[in-house]
């Protein structure tokens, strides 16, 4: 048979409340996140959010295109698109 020990030195039960010396040694142990980010990553987010809101314009170019009636596929161009994914050369 197996004994398994409570963990040492910590008076824990998980069911019952804690008390107010716990509740007050949490409010101080309190520490705030920093988080610091390289010029590198934020020239990254800024061309990702440049990038976003561009495809964001194209989205909606394309979704009013599409529910007036005025979408017209290309089909060479979805032809030729699909042979370069099977077949990996260009035309």
């Amino acid at each position: 048979m197996m004994n398994v020990n409570r963990p040492s030195g910590v008076n824990m039960n998980p069911y019952q409340k804690p008390t107010a010396e716990q509740l007050s040694q949490r409010k101080k142990s309190k520490v705030q996140d920093e988080v610091h980010i390289s010029k590198q990553a934020q020239k990254m987010l800024e061309k990702h959010t440049q990038l976003d809101s561009a495809r964001k314009q194209k989205v909606a170019r394309l979704k009013e295109a599409v529910q007036s009636g005025n979408y017209q596929v290309d089909t060479y161009q979805v032809a030729e698109k699909i042979y370069q994914f099977w077949f990996g050369k260009k035309e």
